[in-house]
C-alpha cells in the first residue's frame, strides 16, 4: 500500500514539473504540467484513502513551491 501512497504521487508531480522546466517545446511543457496535475489528484485520493481527514491538509505544497514553467 505504501508503494501507492500520497508521497509517491507528490514526488512524481514534482518530477513532471521539473521536466517541464527543461523542455523547450510549449506543447510538451503543457502536457507535462497536465501530467503533474493528474499526479496531484492521485496524491489527494491516496491521502483520503489512508486518512479521510488528510484531504484538508497541505497536499499541494510540493506543487505550490515548484516554479511554473514559462515559455522563453
Amino acid at each position: 500500500m505504501s508503494q501507492l501512497g500520497p508521497q509517491r504521487w507528490r514526488d512524481r508531480a514534482v518530477e513532471a514539473l521539473s521536466d517541464a522546466v527543461t523542455v523547450n517545446n510549449d506543447y510538451f511543457r503543457r502536457q507535462l504540467v497536465q501530467i503533474a496535475l493528474a499526479y496531484d489528484i492521485l496524491a489527494k485520493r491516496a491521502a483520503s484513502d489512508q486518512d479521510p481527514a488528510a484531504v484538508n491538509c497541505e497536499i499541494n505544497a510540493p506543487l505550490r513551491d515548484t516554479p511554473v514553467p514559462r515559455s522563453s
